[in-house]
């Protein structure tokens, strides 16, 4: 945003500013928009291959669980 006002001359710079504001108020309405535009997070992951090779997370067998 910076660089898109620094390029402008003054007659110009106005409307640019103008447009910059609009479109802060707008991001600040959507939190999704939020994270990506103001604050230059990242967009999350989803992952829909959910076995990804990890093996079992929790492999407890059935006579150790009963005995204990």
């Amino acid at each position: 945003m910076r660089q898109y006002l620094r390029v402008a001359n003054a007659e110009e710079r106005s409307i640019r500013v103008d447009r910059v504001i609009q479109s802060v108020r707008e991001a600040e309405k959507d939190p999704f928009t939020q994270k990506i535009v103001l604050r230059l997070e990242a967009l999350p992951l989803v992952h829909h291959d959910l076995s990804k090779e990890k093996g079992l997370v929790f492999g407890y067998d059935q006579e150790e669980s009963s005995s204990q």
